[in-house]
């Protein structure tokens, strides 16, 4: 009974002694050259409705599993809207399965040094090393940007039972929700504790959702439990619990998948590919050069870099389709040596096909030579009005030891002198690494 009594009086006490407490400050920094190390790791399952030619769509299973650990040394920057950092590596693995299509992706190893870059809801990463895929690109979109999370935390000091709202952006950073139509996201300073030896503040976080991203209209449910180290001020650990409903355009589910997320941190590694002699040697800010996309088609021998606004389109037949972003586009055919035209004979095909589709005012620029054997390049243009519309026909011809390709981009005024130079430096780019045999 005593030792009832006893336990009674206690839990009596403790409110009081948690209103004594003082409010505590719950907030990460990111200063520039702070490191840490961050291990990853993410299981999901559900299952999908997929287009199915002709039929109706196909409800499929979908499961999928990621493990991410890497270094990352916060970056300078003079602009308070954006966030920087760089990443090594160690460990980048991407499995998923939806219905009997396996897909798995993980990083190159020459590429594994990242520069992550966030502005709003915007993320850019390169490699200072080497350029990325598009698949590449598409896996680090969906990593989680750690500066982001900050706005989990609360903006002013609190104790323990306070609740707060976490802001837009860490919300986003969750859920990839590009726009938020409903919903929020609650946290609550649940209690001071000790875990390895580490004093931390114990947060929770619940909320439901529902917003727009690149799947569409969607629904989500979170539960999330957060741990603040109180010593170091950083977050150590995060984990999330997640339902997410896909919606069609009337609101009704088209599929559902559950998962669990979980983040560790650790502060102050030091990596020597991260180390201040070693960035010296590297560009850190974004140009060009840096964020050009690596595209490789193995069965058709075909390997190219591209800007990031110029997306691959159709693949089939020996040609490769490129779509920019505002309407041009570019198709490129790879053909036996023996099949390449002249510069001569793929201008007049040009000038017959642009007769055919009653092109008006057409100027014409004689054909010139970029670059010699063995990789030999010859390029001409063509200024006309086709459909009312005033267009450049920009034409190149490529000739390489293993078989040659012609280039027939159609670029639209805006922006031209820009867009002329990124289809010459996809021409310039492209190796052909396959033999094309043909009469």
């Amino acid at each position: 009974m005593a030792r009832l009594i006893s336990c009674v009086l206690i839990g009596l006490a403790l409110p009081a002694w948690v209103s004594g407490q003082q409010p505590t400050v719950l907030a990460e920094r990111f200063d520039p050259g702070a490191e840490y190390r961050v291990n990853t790791r993410v299981n999901l399952r559900g299952d999908l409705l997929i287009p199915v030619d002709n039929e109706k769509p196909k409800r499929v299973e979908m499961n999928g599993r990621s493990t991410i650990d890497y270094d990352e040394r916060v970056l300078k920057t003079d602009d308070p809207a954006l966030s920087r950092s760089i990443r090594q590596y160690r460990t980048i693995d991407f499995r998923r399965q939806t219905g009997d299509r396996p897909q798995e992706i993980s990083l190159r190893a020459d590429v594994k040094r990242l520069v992550v870059m966030k502005r709003n809801t915007n993320k850019v990463c390169f490699s200072p090393d080497g350029p990325l895929t598009w698949g590449e690109i598409d896996m680090l979109r969906t990593d989680i940007f750690v500066p982001s999370l900050a706005g989990l935390l609360p903006e002013k000091p609190l104790k323990p039972g306070d609740s707060w709202r976490a802001s837009e952006a860490a919300i986003a950073e969750l859920t990839d929700l590009d726009k938020i139509e409903h919903g929020f996201l609650t946290g609550k300073y649940e209690l001071e504790e000790t875990i390895g030896g580490r004093r931390v503040a114990h947060i929770t976080f619940s909320g439901e959702l529902t917003g727009v991203n690149e799947d569409g209209p969607n629904r989500q449910k979170l539960t999330a439990r957060l741990y603040f180290d109180l010593k170091d001020n950083f977050i150590s650990y995060l984990s999330i619990n997640g339902e997410h409903i896909l919606l069609d355009k009337d609101g009704k589910e088209n599929g559902k998948v559950a998962g669990e997320f979980v983040m560790s941190r650790q502060p102050n590694v030091r990596n020597p590919n991260l180390e201040d002699a070693e960035l010296a040697k590297i560009t850190l800010e974004p140009n060009a050069q840096n964020t050009m996309l690596l595209y490789e088609e193995h069965d058709l021998g075909v390997r190219l870099l591209h800007p990031r606004r110029w997306r691959i389109g159709r693949v089939a037949r020996g040609q490769i389709t490129l779509d920019e972003t505002n309407g041009s586009g570019l198709l490129i055919t790879v053909e036996p040596l023996t099949r390449v035209p002249t510069a001569e004979a793929y201008l007049k095909e040009a000038q017959g096909f642009l007769e055919k589709q009653q092109a008006k005012n057409t100027r014409v620029s004689r054909p010139v030579r970029l670059s010699n054997a063995p990789t030999e390049l010859d390029q001409f243009a063509i200024d006309a009005e086709v459909a009312d519309q005033r267009v450049i026909m920009d034409y190149l011809i490529a000739r390489q030891p293993n078989a040659g390709a012609t280039f027939a981009a159609r670029i639209l005024e805006t922006d031209r002198e820009a867009l002329i130079r990124e289809v010459e430096r996809i021409a310039r780019s492209l190796t052909l690494t396959k033999q094309h045999l043909g009469k």
